[in-house]
């Protein structure tokens, strides 16, 4: 009686059973063992035998080595030189120009606020005084129309004072930026070599 291996039946793979199973019987006639018409049924139904070595996978291929910098004569380094400072100075009096339009718009809003809060407190004032014509309560309201007015106003200067220390802090910031930019800037050009871009002041900035 024809017995089946399970080692081959496990290469073949289940899909190809049923044609298995004919060529074992057309095969079954013949000296060779099931293994030997195995084999050749599992070549003639899948193209090449299931028992076959995969092919080893490729390992990655190791991340390139940067770039290196391109290479300027003593000339042309010291035109670089010329040109970053310049486009450090030009960085710097953009951002002062912005910071000065900023607190341009910061008074003029200051100005309008303040004169709109004049003009509500006197219509709050005059109702107030048509009802009270004399006595302590004009003198309390007076007091506290004060109170209320230098509070105001206090509010106002701490807002203008906020901005200009922010604009302080962001220049001082822009300055040590450029400081340490210049420096490394220096260092690349005295190696023969171009500063990459990244170290150039970036526009809007």
């Amino acid at each position: 009686m024809l017995r089946f291996d399970s080692a081959v039946f496990s290469t073949v793979g289940m899909r190809d059973l049923g044609r298995l199973v004919v060529l074992g019987l057309l095969l079954s006639g013949t000296a060779d063992t099931p293994q030997a018409w195995a084999s050749r049924a599992t070549v003639a139904v899948g193209g090449q035998s299931a028992m076959a070595t995969p092919p080893p996978v490729p390992s990655p291929n190791p991340s390139p080595d940067p770039s290196p910098l391109a290479t300027v004569t003593p000339a042309e380094g010291k035109r670089l030189m010329s040109e970053f400072v310049k486009a450090q100075r030009t960085q710097l009096k953009a951002a002062d120009h912005r910071q000065d339009l900023e607190l341009k718009e910061l008074s003029a809003s200051h100005k309008a606020r303040i004169k709109e809060w004049d003009s509500r407190e006197k219509g709050l004032r005059r109702a107030f005084f048509k009802e009270h014509s004399t006595g302590p309560e004009r003198r309390t309201y007076v007091q506290d129309f004060i109170k209320r007015r230098k509070a105001f106003r206090v509010g106002i200067a701490e807002e203008r004072s906020t901005k200009v220390k922010d604009h302080e802090l962001r220049r001082q910031q822009l300055r040590e930026d450029h400081v340490a930019k210049l420096k490394e800037f220096e260092a690349i050009l005295k190696r023969g070599e171009r500063p990459p871009e990244r170290l150039w002041p970036q526009p809007g900035v």
